[in-house]
């Protein structure tokens, strides 16, 4: 079973409620990354910003998002990694997994330190490729079967306005879908809008259509 990060995005800019306001810049973003002078040259602007970001650094998933200047105290800058961008920066680092933890402990730092941080988003991968044959550990017919017979505790809840039951009843979706001949099932938990949101679903369904044009035969031996 492998666990990892999956995408993770931040912002940070001055926190001008502090009793001593950091001054944030460019060069802040690339100390809390920790990247040298050599991965800082990779970067490069896309040529093209919004109407939120004047301009966008990229490399290899990982983007930071440049504010206008009249707007910076309130936009901050913003770091985006996909997960392409996850991996490169372990490979970057060089400590895989156990580089995240000094990158929260700086980020956390830099609270102290007059910043203003806001996790936006943190997604956690886990990809169970154990005995799949007989279901692995994580079983999404067994799961299914618990969602359907409530047999789990949850902080997530339904909307009352769009349920016509208990509004206590924990809120899960279970949908299957075909493309390309192939059928994978999801099961999901909360919503994209909560502030948590859990989500299984078919991850071998999913290569065989993206990878392998949903053709077995198309797949090698030991896929």
């Amino acid at each position: 079973m492998d666990i990892m990060f999956d995408y993770f995005r931040f912002t940070v800019r001055t926190d001008n409620n502090s009793d001593n306001p950091y001054p944030v810049d460019l060069s802040t973003v690339y100390s809390l990354l920790d990247f040298s002078d050599v991965t800082i040259e990779n970067f490069q602007s896309i040529g093209k910003g919004s109407m939120y970001y004047a301009d966008y650094l990229s490399f290899d998933g990982i983007s930071i998002a440049i504010p206008h200047p009249e707007t910076a105290d309130v936009m901050g800058y913003m770091v985006t990694m996909t997960g392409t961008g996850c991996r490169k920066y372990e490979d970057i680092i060089g400590k895989k997994f156990y580089c995240w933890k000094p990158l929260f402990n700086r980020l956390q730092g830099a609270v102290s330190d007059g910043c203003h941080i806001n996790i936006c988003r943190l997604d956690v991968a886990t990809d169970d490729k154990s005995e799949v044959e007989n279901g692995g550990l994580l079983d999404i017919d067994e799961i299914s079967r618990c969602a359907l017979n409530r047999e789990y505790v949850s902080l997530f809840r339904l909307n009352a306005d769009n349920f016509s039951g208990s509004p206590s009843v924990p809120e899960f979706q279970s949908v299957c879908q075909s493309k390309k001949g192939v059928v994978g099932r999801t099961i999901s938990f909360g919503n994209r809008k909560s502030n948590a949101y859990l989500r299984f679903y078919d991850k071998y369904a999913e290569r065989l259509v993206n990878e392998y044009n949903g053709k077995l035969e198309n797949a090698p031996d030991d896929f």
